[in-house]
């Protein structure tokens, strides 16, 4: 899979193999053939803000979906300390001297 950006320059999600496969030469994805038709300054303004809302599930994901603040607060506390520089900042020798 090869990395697609839009005309802007912002990246599009992975196109899966399997599409690929069905794919003649020549033919444009179907997420492509919109991007390509928004960009037609000579279609109707009402054609392309329907196909830009047609291109915003593949573009955008829906607020909500992924790792949450919760999660990613619990993912960030279970790594901390780890690999970060500051691992023998508290350690200790037995009789009270900081380890270097």
């Amino acid at each position: 899979m090869s990395s697609r950006t839009t005309g802007r320059g912002m990246a599009l999600p992975p196109v899966p193999q399997a599409v690929l496969t069905y794919l003649r030469p020549g033919q444009l994805l179907p997420l492509e053939y919109l991007l390509q038709r928004i960009n037609d300054a000579s279609a109707p303004s009402e054609v392309r803000d329907a196909l830009a809302i047609a291109c915003l599930p593949f573009a955008h994901p829906r607020a909500g979906y992924g790792v949450g603040k919760k999660e990613a607060a619990r993912v960030a506390a279970k790594r901390a300390g780890i690999d970060d520089g500051w691992g023998t900042d508290l350690q200790f020798f037995p009789d009270g001297r900081r380890v270097a």
